[in-house]
Formats: structure tokens, sequence, C-alpha cells
């Protein structure tokens, strides 16, 4: 179960997703519990059945409702279809978790209790705290792994801020990162961008530090004049950063295209020439895995499991978080020196291909399952 899914967007479902299908594709039977999304309740495509529900992951009311709705889904589903185990996302399972009569497995991404005690270095943190709850939140979050078999993350980062923040025993806590589709990166280019780009992909949020690579645009803009920024996403820090835009006199260099189609998702990958996610705190970013596996160099920070990911100087660059000067020339040299783009960029294909398939990770997961069900020791 998920209360972050499509057709609402985020890495989180995007993930569910992607897992669900990729564990189909080994014969598992899949059903989905997710919020209704405008579309309709219940979907069959193949071995995953999607069973929508009211609620959603944003406000007290909406998660709240959520938490309820899917409970009893959750209910319903393992009765009728005879469910071996039970797989849920961040808190979204407490209820479930309380009164469970399944083996029960828990994925925790970004750690909410590590990112409560960041919220002075985020604006968009302090909405969301006091919009969402998120004190409230972490405590259910720290209650669903609480009373779970298992709970797995999806970087060695992530792990031990479990262990830290909600005191869980290190054998519990296995960790599968996530995985990226690779197949529809080999679509063919759609034509040559004649212009180098620098693309930035995610939610709008002061959390992923894009006004930093705004203040780096005119020092990037002196080197190469005909440079230009595209964004793809939505986010409370837009607004802002069009106006920054404006006061830093580029405004006519960056394209808000908002969010896009899965197609032309892929297409912006493939024209870009330089991908950037300067965030102040990251868990994973599968925005970082796609664009490797498109085979782009990445310039990012040494926050989080990014540099898990980001290898400095092989698979891309890593700079200090909040540094407009390391930004720069980061980008700066990375735009100089096409040899080392395309070497970067073909080392981080190579990673990624290697090590974050969704084959890979969906037969770990299968293997965990297979584990809680046999009850190994060491599992809760």
């Amino acid at each position: 179960m998920s209360s972050w899914f499509p057709p609402r967007p985020g890495g989180v479902g995007r993930v569910v997703y992607d897992l669900s299908y990729a564990l189909s594709r080994h014969g598992v039977e899949v059903h989905l519990i997710v919020p209704s999304g405008g579309v309709q309740d219940e979907e069959n495509n193949g071995d995953v059945k999607i069973h929508r529900v009211g609620g959603g992951p944003q406000g007290v009311k909406g998660f709240a409702s959520f938490c309820w709705n899917s409970y009893r889904k959750i209910l319903r589903v393992c009765k009728d279809f005879d469910i071996d185990v039970v797989h849920g996302q961040i808190a979204d399972g407490v209820l479930w978790s309380l009164r469970r009569n399944r083996p029960y497995v828990v994925t925790i991404h970004g750690v909410i209790a590590d990112e409560l005690g960041r919220v002075g270095d985020f604006r968009s943190f302090r909405y969301l705290r006091k919009m969402f709850g998120y004190p409230i939140l972490a405590r259910l979050e720290k209650l669903n792994a609480d009373n779970s078999d298992i709970v797995t993350t999806v970087s060695g980062y992530s792990k031990e801020m479990i262990a830290k923040h909600y005191r869980i025993l290190p054998r519990k806590i296995r960790l599968i990162p996530n995985g990226v589709k690779v197949e529809p990166f080999d679509l063919p280019r759609d034509g040559v961008n004649e212009k180098q780009t620098i693309l930035c992909v995610g939610e709008i949020t002061a959390r992923k530090g894009f006004q930093f690579l705004f203040l780096a645009l005119p020092h990037i803009l002196t080197v190469h004049p005909d440079v230009q920024l595209v964004m793809i996403g939505e986010g409370p820090e837009k607004s802002r950063l069009m106006e920054l835009s404006q006061r830093l006199g580029v405004q006519d260099k960056v394209k808000f295209l908002g969010h896009v189609i899965r197609e032309s998702l892929i297409q912006q990958y493939e024209r870009s020439s330089v991908f950037c996610l300067p965030s102040l705190h990251e868990a994973c970013g599968i925005v970082l895995l796609e664009a490797m596996v498109s085979g782009k160099p990445v310039v990012s920070t040494s926050v989080g499991g990014v540099p898990e990911v980001v290898k400095d100087g092989e698979t891309g660059v890593l700079v200090p978080p909040q540094n407009v000067a390391a930004l720069a020339e980061a980008i700066n040299t990375l735009l100089s020196d096409d040899s080392l783009r395309r070497r970067l960029g073909e080392n981080a294909k190579e990673y990624v291909q290697r090590n974050f398939s969704w084959r890979n990770c969906a037969q770990q997961y299968i293997d965990l399952y297979k584990q809680v069900l046999e009850g190994e020791e060491g599992i809760n």
C-alpha cells in the first residue's frame, strides 16, 4: 500500500509503480492499495491489481482518510485473495500494523524524523510541518516500523538514520536500493539539441536546493552564454525561483516545463548536456538514476545517500551543499569538456545498469518476502 502513486507525481509513487510491475514480471501477483487520484477504483493489469481508496498523502485529513480506508480495504483484499505478505510505505500502513494478521514489510525512503531535525533549513518544511503534521507523521513512521517484521530502505544513509532516530535494531533493517527502468531510456534520440542544456527534475521545494543553482547561473553564463536551464516539476518554491531569475536577469535562460508525460521526460534527459540535483538533503534521488542511465553526467551534492549513487569523478561530480561557486565551477568544467562529459556519462549508465535494475531490485524483495514467510532467524 502507498499513499503516493500515479497520477500523483512523486518519487515514492514512481518507485511503487515500477517495483510492482517488476515483481509481476517475476511471477508475483501484486495487489496495490493506493489513492483514488480521480481514476477508476479498480484496475486489473495482469498480475497487478490496483485498488483505489479515498484520501492521500497531503494534509492531516487526507492522510488519516487514506490510513482508515486502506486499512478497511486491505482486510477485504487479504480475505478475498489469500495474500501472503503485506508491504507498506513510510507510515501508510500504521493502522494495519496494529492489528495485522499477515507478515508485514515496511519501506522507509527519506526518514521523516531526520528531515524534521533539519526543518530550520527548509522553508517548505515549515509549511509541511504546519499543514501535514510532520512531528506526528514521524511518530507514526516509527510505530509502523516497530510493528513490522522487517524494514527496508533505499540507502546506507537512511539505514543509519532509521537506527538512530527510531531505535530499530540494525539486524531488522535491510538495504535494497531503488531500481530504475532501463528499457525506455534506450529509445532513439529525438533530434540533437544544438544548445547546451542543464536539466533539473523534481518537486520544486527549498530542500532540493534549486535556488543555489539559480544563483550560480550568472557565473555559468559568463563562460557559456548560450546555455539553457530546463526545470521539470512543480512545487511551492516555483514562484520564488521565477522571481529570483528575474532579479538575476537570467529569466530568458530558464524554461519551466512543469509536469511532463513520461515520454517527454525521457526526451529531455536525452537532449540535456548536464543533469543537476543540488539538494540540501536527499535519501537517494530516483532522478539521479534516471539521468545516469540516460548516459548523462550529473552534478549533485554530497548529502544523504547521494554519494552512494554518484561516484565523484567517476560517474558525476559532487560539490558541498549551498556552495554556489563550487556548483558553477563543476558545471562549467563539464560544459567545456565534451570528452569528460562523455566519459562520465558512459560510466554512469554502465554503473546504474549494473547495480540498480528493477530486475535485481525485485529479486531482492522476493527473496526477502520468502525469508519473512519462513520466519528466518534474525527477522523480528
